[in-house]
């Protein structure tokens, strides 16, 4: 799978933070791409839509752990 979305958090203000393992990954959220690689980490806060595309050529690994607000 080269990208997927969700139209809203299970829960209002749950908290992600995604580490690229290999690869490149853009996550869409509030408007805003971050644009992720290798041993890169970003947290947020989701209330809205998000979506993970694969930036590149290369398959993308990366953990996503996910906190309740």
């Amino acid at each position: 799978m080269r990208a997927f979305h969700y139209d809203r958090p299970p829960l209002p203000g749950l908290e992600q933070h995604i580490w690229v393992l290999d690869g490149s990954l853009a996550v869409t959220a509030e408007g805003a791409e971050h644009l992720l690689g290798a041993g890169d980490c970003l947290r947020l806060r989701v209330w809205g839509p998000t979506r993970f595309r694969c930036a590149g050529p290369a398959q993308t690994r990366y953990v996503l752990a996910v906190v309740r607000p």
